[in-house]
């Protein structure tokens, strides 16, 4: 057809649609026209008028069928016809008002559990980052096979990288760090980043309001700094004066240059950090930091150059770090420095990726689960509809016609159960949200925007299809004479039917033990890592870091003094058992060196090794509860004057001087420094996380720290450990007011006790067994429900049969069996299925276990054993409902 035809019919079809009556009314006029012009004609051959008019009806063949064709020259049939199938399939739900509430809630669950999860994943795995053209932005990071993982880099590597490289359009150093800031509100510490002038012309991202730092403001360290949105509506009431404005960081006088925008994040929350920056300023490499590779603090993020491929950055960066580091590699290859440039969206989201995927996989598999409920309700409607069938086929309707009878009755039920379920989605979102652990970047923007309400309705029309396309096949296998012939009970299930239900049982129970392996795993995984020792005992303990400033504390004396000071004042706490301080604590990310060992050459692998270092004041293992093993602990003679001491972890000791007794063996940690005495081994205990082995660790006085140690940022830091008598949170203000005793400006961050960490660092692991072990038993739920279903409806088809059974002398026991017979071989058939789909699937779990394989034997047999026993007893109430058939009744009904 003619582009010039379409022009004159779609404005003629249009209006038989919408005009309909009035097109019918022109019709009518038309067609009586025409007879009366016949009429005239025939009158005027000498007819009668009864003739007349019997002949121009003959001659038109008959006015309804020239309707008929003029209706079928509209081409809108099928348009008519979907409107009523529509209103047909909405009378047959409002006739059976059970079957509808149980099929739209369990829709309405089920795609609303859908959406919720997509609308995370959406925003988390699918969302491009919010810079300019984020696809091209990579990380540069660096990797020491015998540190294992990536890296940050030192400055000296950054600035060669920068120099050297063909591949970047531009590109820009950052570091994360603590700041000290005073507002309005008054002294507090919020995470900021240091970083190059270029960064934000690389992200493509300006300022709201004034600018960012420019080139020279960089190199030249002048003083200036660019807020966060929030900071700047949080701690200076948003005032629009804010712009040259002077506030103190760290104790130094800033120059307030620049706002970024509302919801502008940078670095984004890469590793499942969960702090958001407030504060930028110039980045103005110290002569410490650019006088050695010393300081692995610092990222490096570029823009590839058009058409290179991160291949060819990653080729041309590992040669740039081949040549920095070919010395290292001649004396020692697991100390080879090796480059690597990663997509920065892939960076981001890698610990949330496999979780999330796993998740939506695992309630999409339940949303199955309940459509094939609905499936086999509508196969029991079906049976019930048979007759109807038949006799619209005798009357002349298609399969094709029957078919979309269906499918619109089905998608208006779909569709119906998916408008409720992205209402529960709007609503669930949020608390869904509430739940994730803070490793999941981006859960601040998580929301239902477009593209999650194009997913809910492409999933409810999924859902309509899928549950609808068995009962449809099923309703149009229909033999018109045998189901004509039948008469009311008498109308039987065809084998198709039966087959049917017992294909969609077998799948639900399938899948449902799946999911139960899966979160069976998981709450197995989680029980033995609650039951894991941290090597310490965290009752009663409170801890809060302190961060003291450079501009306020220069040499290493001052910041020795505030820390002796601090924890004799604590120590008079009335609150207070024990108290400490150190570098680092348990369960944190601590800080690691290589040793060497007394006696060895430095080039020998087998004595030069990688382990966490920490330095300790106060009694730190006693207020930790560390235990003795070998050796004392420090005490008031290791000082600052004393020979240097340390004390290792069991296992440090048991790995490196295996079958020796280490107290007394001397290390050290590099030429430079002097050798340390061992004095003391103590527990091993986890240095990051409970699931992860304890790894080496060495402790050593921080008095014996020296002034390069006292004056780094490491020796700045220190973490406050305090046991207490009691509930250690009512001892927070207590050493608060002590640390602003010594100084009042010194703000505490961090507050948390030691119960705390240990919880936050399980609350990944314990949202995955919530939500696994909740869908598991969702799966469960819905399966037993569907066997239930198919068992009942099968005692109801053959109550004739048990009736005369029992007539002729069947025993109950004999009834009983055969109803459970038949649920036993579907369950049995579906729970072999499952464990073939647990077996395959398992290598997706394994990521998410700690301490127990992914197909362990136990909890296979476990939970096998546990689906068959509870589905055996969905069996037995209809099983208990057959044996009380009355074969009296039977069979006079017959």
């Amino acid at each position: 057809m003619g582009p010039g035809k379409w022009i004159y019919t779609l404005p003629l079809r249009l209006r038989s649609l919408f005009r309909r009556e009035h097109v019918e009314r022109e019709l009518d006029e038309e067609l009586r026209c025409h007879l009366e012009l016949e009429i005239q004609g025939n009158l005027a051959k000498g007819l009668t008028p009864e003739l007349a008019r019997l002949a121009a009806i003959r001659g038109t063949r008959g006015i309804e069928q020239l309707k008929e064709e003029s209706r079928d020259t509209r081409r809108v049939n099928a348009f008519e016809d979907t409107v009523h199938d529509l209103r047909f399939g909405l009378r047959m739900l409002r006739k059976n008002p059970m079957f509808t509430l149980i099929a739209v809630l369990t829709l309405a669950l089920g795609i609303g559990a859908n959406t919720v999860i997509f609308s995370v994943v959406n925003q988390v795995l699918l969302h491009p980052l919010p810079y300019a053209k984020p696809e091209s932005l990579v990380l540069v990071l660096e990797r020491i096979p015998m540190i294992g993982g990536l890296i940050t880099m030192p400055p000296v590597d950054v600035q060669e990288i920068q120099k050297k490289n063909r591949v970047f359009d531009s590109s820009a150093a950052y570091e994360s760090v603590d700041m000290e800031i005073s507002g309005e509100s008054g002294v507090e510490r919020v995470p900021g980043v240091r970083a190059s002038a270029n960064l934000f012309p690389l992200l493509g991202v300006g300022p709201v309001i004034g600018r960012t730092f420019t080139e020279s403001e960089d190199t030249l360290a002048q003083p200036v700094a660019v807020l966060s949105f929030d900071l700047w509506q949080r701690g200076f009431g948003g005032t629009p004066d804010i712009l040259g404005k002077t506030i103190h960081v760290d104790r130094k006088p800033y120059l307030v240059i620049g706002v970024m925008p509302r919801g502008f994040v940078f670095p984004p929350p890469v590793g499942g950090q969960s702090e958001t920056p407030q504060l930028w300023r110039p980045m103005s490499y110290t002569q410490e930091e650019l006088a050695g590779r010393d300081w692995y603090n610092f990222n490096l993020i570029a823009r590839l150059k058009p058409g290179i491929t991160l291949s060819q950055a990653a080729t041309d960066v590992s040669t740039i770090s081949d040549s920095m580091y070919s010395w290292m590699a001649r004396k020692r290859a697991d100390l080879q420095v090796s480059a690597s440039v990663l997509p920065l969206h892939d960076r981001v989201v890698r610990n949330s990726r496999t979780l999330l995927l796993l998740l939506l996989g695992a309630i999409f598999t339940v949303l199955l689960i309940g459509c094939a409920n609905i499936a086999s309700l509508q196969l029991s409607r079906s049976a019930e509809r048979r007759r109807e069938i038949a006799v619209r086929v005798a009357l002349g309707a298609t399969r094709k016609r029957l078919v979309r009878l269906l499918f619109v009755e089905n998608l208006t039920l779909s569709l119906g159960g998916g408008s409720f379920g992205l209402i529960f989605a709007l609503w669930g979102t949020r608390a869904f949200v509430a739940l994730l652990p803070g490793t999941v970047p981006h859960i601040g923007e998580i929301h239902a925007d477009a593209s999650v309400i194009a997913f809910t309705a492409i999933l409810s029309a999924f859902t309509g299809v899928f549950f609808g396309i068995i009962p449809a096949l099923a309703m149009v296998r229909v033999n018109v004479n045998d189901t004509l012939k039948e008469t009311g009970r008498r109308v039987s299930a065809s084998g198709f039917w039966k087959a049917a239900r017992g294909v969609i049982v077998i799948a639900q129970i399938a899948t449902a033990l799946v999911l139960l392996m899966a979160g069976s795993l998981l709450v197995r995984s989680f029980v033995l890592l609650q039951e894991t020792e941290p090597g310490f005992q965290p009752q009663n303990v409170l801890t809060m870091s302190v961060d003291l400033p450079k501009a306020a504390y220069v040499s290493g004396t001052q910041i020795v003094s505030f820390y002796n000071r601090l924890i004799e004042r604590m120590s008079a706490l009335p609150g207070v058992r024990e108290d400490a301080a150190g570098t680092d604590i348990p369960m944190h990310e601590s800080w690691q060196r290589i040793f060497e060992a007394e006696g060895h050459p430095l080039a020998l692998t087998s004595n030069l090794r990688l382990i966490h270092s920490t330095a300790v004041l106060g009694s730190y293992f006693k207020t930790l509860g560390i235990p003795l093993k070998a050796g004392r602990f420090f005490g008031a003679q290791d000082g600052a004057a004393s020979p240097p001491v340390a004390i290792i972890s069991e296992g440090m000791a048991r790995t490196y001087w295996p079958g020796e007794n280490p107290i007394g063996q001397r290390m050290r940690f590099s030429a430079t420094l002097p050798w340390m005495t061992i004095a003391g081994v103590v527990g091993d205990v986890k240095d990051e996380v409970l699931e992860e082995m304890a790894s080496p660790h060495v402790y050593f006085p921080y008095l014996q720290f020296g002034e390069d140690g006292f004056t780094s940022s490491i020796g700045r830091s220190l973490t406050l450990i305090v046991k207490t008598t009691s509930a250690p949170k009512s001892e927070i203000s207590g050493v608060r007011s002590q640390v602003q005793a010594i100084d009042p400006q010194q703000p505490v961050a961090n507050v948390r006790t030691m119960d705390e960490i240990i919880r936050r660092s399980t609350l990944s692991r314990r949202f995955n067994t919530l939500m696994f072990a909740g869908f598991g038993c969702v799966a469960l739920f819905l399966a037993l429900a569907g066997l239930y279903g198919v068992v009942s409806h099968a005692v109801r088809q053959r109550t004739p049969e048990i009736g005369i059974r029992i007539a002729l002398g069947a025993h109950h026991a004999d009834v009983l069996w055969i109803v459970l017979r038949q649920g036993l071989a579907l369950v049995i058939a579906g729970v072999g299925l499952g464990l073939a789909g647990a077996f395959a699937i398992a290598h997706l779990v394994e990521t998410l276990l700690y301490a127990v394989k992914p197909n362990d034997p136990g909890t296979l047999i476990v939970v096998s054993v546990g689906m068959i026993a509870v589905a055996t007893l969905a069996c037995v109430i209809p099983a208990l409902r057959a044996m009380r058939v009355d074969p009296a009744i039977t069979l006079r009904h017959e």
